[in-house]
């Protein structure tokens, strides 16, 4: 009875030698699965302070873009505002050269309606 259960014992020492290599094993397996996730995982967080970096620096260059930016219709508005007024007044004063001062009207009035917008 004795040399049954020192087999039994035996068998079952060998049975949870068994598992425990088996779960070593699974366990390896999970490490170079984390490993690897966790390469992914930095990429994927160097990926994301670079998109952030770069929309910061294009929300910079974008606000520089509009400072610089500007419509033609205030100016065209303003030029032909200014034609309008310096022309017949340049008549009404008998000034000599008419062509001229509409000339100087619509330059004086484009360069207020580019002033106008950028305030």
């Amino acid at each position: 009875m004795n040399i049954n259960k020192n087999k039994n014992r035996e068998s079952e020492i060998i049975e949870l030698q068994r598992k425990i290599l088996e779960l070593n094993e699974i366990q390896t397996n999970i490490l170079e699965c984390v490993n690897t996730q966790a390469d992914k995982i930095d990429s994927i967080e160097e990926n994301i302070l670079q998109i952030d970096y770069r929309v910061e620096d294009s929300k910079n260059d974008l606000e520089i873009a509009n400072k610089y930016s500007f419509g033609y219709t205030p100016i065209l508005v303003g030029g032909v505002i200014g034609a309008c007024v310096f022309g017949p007044a340049s008549v009404l004063l008998h000034l000599p050269a008419n062509s001229l001062c509409y000339s100087a009207g619509g330059l004086f009035g484009g360069l207020l309606g580019y002033k106008i917008q950028k305030l």
